[in-house]
């Protein structure tokens, strides 16, 4: 049963009474006072109830009395109400694929930025064992001559442009 109106009415043992006067002085089966409500179905369309106070948490007991000589809503209100609560129930819908499809977007970012960390520290890696085989060609060409020194030299320079342009 969809509700549109709730309102919580103390038992006549406090004291206090309803609209119209209308009180309830008995409790729900999980001891707590009744709430007013208005039902949104299609066959009792505007028809207030008492109900119990835990029937939109998903844990509610059974408590349910239409309120004695209370009228349906009929005609275009009727018709205007059931359109509104169709419309309402296509947003919660959207809503909720919506919602779920940001958390799958959420996910694939996270894993995509993980790979792209997993990518930068290999990069690093690569460029570290690049820089030592460098120097160990340093060294071999400074053992064989200085023809092969100055080839080095291009090649390092070479390299290291390289690098720095990659990081732009």
């Amino acid at each position: 049963m969809e509700v549109v109106e709730s309102i919580s009415i103390p038992s006549i043992s406090d004291g206090a009474s309803a609209s119209g006067g209308q009180t309830t002085e008995s409790k729900c089966e999980c001891g707590l006072a009744p709430v007013l409500r208005t039902a949104l179905t299609f066959q009792n369309m505007g028809r207030r109830f008492w109900g119990c106070p835990n029937f939109l948490t998903g844990k509610p007991c059974k408590f349910f009395h239409f309120i004695p000589g209370d009228k349906v809503i009929e005609g275009r209100v009727r018709d205007l109400l059931l359109r509104l609560k169709d419309k309402q129930l296509r947003f919660q819908s959207e809503n909720e694929r919506l919602k779920k499809e940001n958390a799958d977007l959420i996910k694939e970012n996270a894993d995509l930025m993980k790979e792209r960390a997993d990518l930068i520290k290999g990069n690093d890696d690569l460029m570290k064992e690049n820089a030592g085989l460098l120097v160990e060609n340093g060294n071999l060409l400074h053992e064989n001559g200085p023809f092969r020194v100055s080839s080095l030299a291009v090649v390092a320079s070479l390299v290291v442009s390289l690098y720095l342009w990659r990081l732009k």
